[in-house]
């Protein structure tokens, strides 16, 4: 991006100036490529964490029927809604999975807090 300022490489501790969109240093880029490579490969495609197109059906079926985001409009805001989150992780347990009890309809700000704070994302610890 023509203009754009300089800022640290995202390596903590490394004090190198990088151009957006470049988030790491060279010294730094492709370890961290390796990492999220690494990261992806334990986690598993969405099909294997069960997010077929029978989920993808069934999630667009129900926010039709809840379009807003329960935490916004507890909030007194109405914020569309983004997804489908499971209140409860699921962590493969199929019957939790397909719980509709355990469902909540999100924007995808509330759902990226909730992940990050229940799965231990920006230095929190998981839950």
């Amino acid at each position: 991006m023509a203009g754009s300022p300089k800022r640290l490489c995202g390596r903590p501790g490394c004090g190198a100036l990088v151009t957006p969109p470049a988030r790491y240093c060279p010294t730094h880029a492709e370890s961290e490529r390796k990492l999220a490579a690494e990261a992806d490969a334990r986690r598993g495609t969405r099909t294997e964490r069960g997010y077929s197109n029978a989920w993808t059906k069934a999630s667009i079926g129900y926010r039709r029927k809840n379009p807003w985001c329960v935490i916004c409009k507890r909030a007194g805001r109405l914020v569309p809604s983004a997804c489908v989150d499971h209140i409860k992780p699921h962590g493969g347990d199929q019957a939790l999975f397909w719980d509709k009890a355990n469902w909540q309809a999100l924007c995808w700000r509330c759902h990226s807090e909730k992940t990050a704070r229940e799965d231990g994302g920006f230095g929190n610890g998981r839950r």
